[in-house]
């Protein structure tokens, strides 16, 4: 059994911190704001922000979920959708893929964010199997899902 590197290096999770924050404060957005980063190989390969308008991907991802279509925040596009579809249909990479999902107080804090269930289950579909998320705690959480198999 061949044990695979994670990717995501604390350095890494810092500049995207960083990042997220220079993407945040460039967005007039009043609402709760998250941004998520795909990472392929150390790389980002792709970031997508929550938005107020919806999308065709966000809602075949509501479809294939157990989510009822009445939950209207579903209706709105996640970050993590948004990031996920801007990569280009030929990638096949994806178990060389991580994703972090970061979101930030007005204070400065972090706040959970971890993916609601229709965007665990867009991720774990593809066979990206390592997850981050900021937490309520000041810090980052790590999950690694089982394709099919989330939450």
């Amino acid at each position: 059994m061949v044990l695979r590197k994670d990717f995501m290096t604390k350095k890494l999770i810092r500049r995207l911190i960083d990042f997220s924050d220079d993407i945040e404060s460039d967005r007039p957005y009043g609402r709760v704001k998250m941004v998520a980063f795909l990472v392929h190989k150390n790389k980002i390969i792709s970031f997508g922000v929550n938005t107020e308008k919806t999308s065709l991907y966000q809602h075949r991802a509501r479809k294939r979920s157990n989510v009822s279509d009445t939950d209207f925040i579903y209706d709105k596009t996640h970050a993590e959708i948004a990031a996920l579809k801007k990569i280009h249909p030929s990638f096949n990479d994806w178990q060389n893929t991580e994703i972090i999902v970061i979101s930030k107080k007005k204070d400065g804090s972090f706040r959970l964010a971890r993916p609601c269930p229709i965007c665990s289950k867009a991720i774990s579909d593809l066979g990206i199997k390592k997850i981050y998320y900021t937490n309520s705690f000041g810090g980052i959480t790590k999950e690694t899902f089982i394709k099919g198999d989330f939450r």
